[in-house]
């Protein structure tokens, strides 16, 4: 997340390849996080620009979430949350249809057993 806005939701084995793909490497002497936090900082983030046959310039929040949404990993969440909801795909036991989760009985014996 990034000035309000989610940057990158995916898998975190993928989150490096994702910022190298931008033009970001994360040195290996500074861990993830700090890596994550900085490159969206406007402040900071012309030091891990790994591109050095192109010239830099500021990549923005904006920018980086279109790049998301053109990487393979944001192509599958926008493909996966495009498709309707098929009822037959859900378990049984996930969808409620009581107001309770558990019958009076059930509730009984628990305080019961207290």
């Amino acid at each position: 997340m990034a000035e309000g806005n989610i940057v990158y939701h995916g898998p975190r084995s993928n989150i490096l390849e994702f910022f190298e793909r931008c033009g970001f490497k994360c040195p290996p002497r500074i861990g993830v996080a700090d890596f994550l936090h900085e490159v969206v900082s406007k402040k900071d983030q012309a030091q891990y620009w790994y591109h050095r046959h192109l010239p830099y310039s500021y990549v923005t929040v904006d920018m980086f979430i279109d790049m998301f949404r053109e990487f393979h990993i944001g192509q599958k969440l926008d493909d996966r949350l495009s498709r309707p909801f098929n009822k037959s795909e859900c378990h049984k036991s996930s969808l409620s249809f009581s107001i309770y989760s558990l019958r009076m009985w059930d509730l009984f014996k628990a305080c019961l057993a207290r």
